[in-house]
């Protein structure tokens, strides 16, 4: 029996939890595309970060 999202092509641009969500719409049947368009880093310096965010709230 053919899952709900077959025939489906589904493309990812998200990085969080993408393995997860992947393997979510296979399992419904989806052909699954991966492919994260950022990532996440560290500030190389957090103080004006921390700077913006205390002048935010």
């Amino acid at each position: 029996m053919a899952g709900r999202l077959s025939g489906f092509r589904i493309l990812i641009l998200e990085a969080r939890e993408e393995a997860q969500f992947a393997r979510l719409l296979a399992e419904q049947g989806a052909e699954v595309l991966q492919c994260p368009m950022f990532t996440i880093r560290d500030a190389p310096d957090a103080a004006p970060v921390e700077d913006w965010i205390r002048r935010c709230i």
